[in-house]
C-alpha cells in the first residue's frame, strides 16, 4: 500500500513541475532575392558616396569592406557566391561576370568585381561630368579670345594695340587657369603680334613669355582630352594590383593609351622651344665715348648719373614728334684725370699714355633729341621723365675744359624704337607692355 502512495506522489510531483520555456525560432536565412537586394544597394551606394577609407591603399581590404556592407562576413567560408544566385548586375562595367566560377570558393572574386566596378564607374562618371564642364569653359574662353583679338587688331596705334593685348593676357591668366587650349593660343598670339609690329626684341627684353609656358599646351580631340582629363584626375589604383580583377571589369582607358596620350601631351608643351627666351640686352651710354651711329641704346631716367626730363615737345617738318630730353649735373670733389704725353705701357702694339689725376669738379650735360616715328597713345609733356629704347642717328661728345674743372657735353639724336615708360610728377602715367 505504501508503494502505491509513493507512485501516486511521484506522479503528482511530475504533473506539477513547470514546463520548459520553448527556444525562440531562428529567423530564416535571407533568400537569394534578399541577398541580391543588399548587394545591389551596396553597389549603388558606393557610386554615390565618397570612396570608403578602407579602399585607400589595399584593394583586398576594399573587397572585404564591400562584403561587410552588403551583409556578408569575409571569413565565412560557407557564404554564398553572388555569381551563383545573381544575374550580371552591371553588364556595361562587369563584362566578365559570367566568367566568375559560381562556387563559394570564388565568392571573393565576385565581390572584388563588384567593388572594383562600383569604384571605377563612380570615378569615370564624375570625371567625365567634370570634363564636360571644363570643355565648355575652354570653348567659351577660346571664343572670347577670338573676338578680343579681332578688336585688338583693329587698333592702329601700336602702343594701344600691344598694350591692350598684354592687358588682356593678364586678365586671361587671372580668370582662366586651365593650361589647355586658350592659354596656349593666347601666348602664341602675343608673340606673333609683337613680332609683326617690329618689337620681337622687346618680347625678349621684357620676358614676355609666360612663367608657366612649360605647362601650357594646345587642345587635342574631344575624346583625347576627355581621357587625359581623367588620367590627370588620378584613375584609382592600389598597392596590391594582383588583387584587382582588372580582366573582369571594363577598362575605359587602357594602359597603352595612357602612355601614348601622356607622351603626346608632354611633346605638345612646346612653348619654351617655340618662343624665344629672355636673353637679349640693350647697351647704355658710356661716359668716355660717344655711341656709334646705328647702335641701339637704353635711355633710362638717369643717363650717366644725370637725371633727364622732357625740355621740349615739338613736331619736325616731316610731322614726326620730337622730344628734347635734357639734364645737367655737377659733382664736386671728384677725381678728374687727363692724359699726358708720357707712355706708360704698350698694349696690342699701341702706346697707353699715363694719366694725371687730381681732385676737382665735373659737370656733365646730356641732351638727347628723340624722334618718335610711332607715337605712344599717351603724349609726353614738358617736365615728364621718359624711358625708351632708341637707335642712334648722330652722337657728339665734347670735353672743352680741363682739370680741375671738367665740363662734359653729350649730344645725341636718336630714333625711338620703343617708349617704355612715361612719368609725370613722380607718377607712372604710361607703362608699355612690361609683364
Amino acid at each position: 500500500m505504501r508503494g502505491v502512495w509513493l507512485a501516486v506522489l511521484v506522479s503528482l510531483g511530475a504533473a506539477c513541475a513547470p514546463a520548459e520555456t520553448p527556444r525562440p525560432a531562428l529567423p530564416p536565412p535571407p533568400t537569394d532575392a534578399e541577398l541580391a537586394v543588399r548587394i545591389m544597394r551596396t553597389y549603388h551606394d558606393w557610386q554615390t558616396a565618397p570612396r570608403p577609407q578602407a579602399c585607400a591603399v589595399h584593394f583586398a581590404a576594399c573587397t572585404d569592406a564591400f562584403m561587410r556592407q552588403a551583409g556578408f562576413e569575409p571569413s565565412d567560408l560557407g557564404a554564398k557566391n553572388p555569381r551563383s544566385f545573381m544575374q550580371n548586375p552591371d553588364p556595361e562595367w562587369i563584362p566578365g561576370w559570367d566568367r566568375i566560377p559560381p562556387d563559394p570558393g570564388h565568392r571573393h572574386l565576385a565581390f572584388a568585381a563588384l567593388a572594383h566596378a562600383s569604384i571605377m564607374r563612380s570615378f569615370f562618371t564624375a570625371c567625365r561630368r567634370d570634363f564636360d564642364a571644363a570643355d565648355l569653359a575652354r570653348a567659351e574662353e577660346a571664343e572670347r579670345l577670338r573676338r578680343e583679338l579681332v578688336e585688338i587688331d583693329k587698333l592702329e596705334n601700336v602702343y594701344a594695340r600691344l598694350g591692350r593685348l598684354v592687358t588682356y593676357r593678364r586678365e586671361v591668366k587671372r580668370r582662366f587657369t586651365d593650361p589647355v587650349g586658350p592659354r596656349y593660343a593666347m601666348e602664341l598670339a602675343v608673340f606673333e603680334r609683337f613680332s609683326k609690329s617690329g618689337r620681337g626684341f622687346l618680347y625678349e627684353l621684357q620676358h614676355q613669355r609666360a612663367e608657366d609656358a612649360a605647362f601650357i599646351r594646345p587642345a587635342f580631340t574631344t575624346d583625347e582630352e576627355r581621357d587625359l582629363f581623367c588620367i590627370d584626375a588620378g584613375i584609382p589604383a592600389w598597392g596590391d594590383a594582383q588583387s584587382v580583377p582588372a580582366a573582369l571589369v571594363a577598362t575605359p582607358i587602357s594602359a597603352e593609351r595612357i602612355l601614348v596620350l601622356t607622351e603626346q601631351a608632354r611633346k605638345a608643351r612646346d612653348l619654351e622651344a617655340k618662343l624665344p627666351a629672355a636673353e637679349r640686352k640693350i647697351a647704355g651710354l658710356h661716359g668716355d665715348q660717344a655711341p656709334e651711329k646705328g647702335a641701339q641704346i637704353f635711355v633710362d631716367k638717369e643717363v650717366l648719373g644725370t637725371p633727364l626730363t622732357v625740355a621740349q615737345v615739338k613736331e619736325a617738318k616731316d610731322g614726326v614728334l620730337v622730344l628734347e630730353l635734357y639734364g645737367k649735373r655737377t659733382e664736386k670733389d671728384v677725381t678728374v684725370c687727363k692724359a699726358t704725353d708720357k707712355i706708360e705701357k704698350i698694349e696690342d702694339k699701341k702706346p697707353v699714355y699715363a694719366e694725371e689725376c687730381k681732385k676737382g669738379e665735373r659737370t656733365r650735360e646730356v641732351s638727347i633729341a628723340v624722334r618718335l616715328p610711332e607715337r605712344p597713345d599717351v603724349v609726353a609733356q614738358k617736365g615728364d621723365v621718359v624711358t625708351l629704347i632708341a637707335t642712334v642717328t648722330k652722337a657728339e661728345l665734347k670735353t672743352p675744359s680741363a682739370a680741375p674743372k671738367v665740363h662734359v657735353v653729350h649730344k645725341l639724336e636718336v630714333d625711338a624704337v620703343h617708349v617704355l615708360e612715361i612719368w609725370r610728377d613722380r607718377l607712372l602715367v604710361a607703362d608699355y607692355f612690361v609683364q
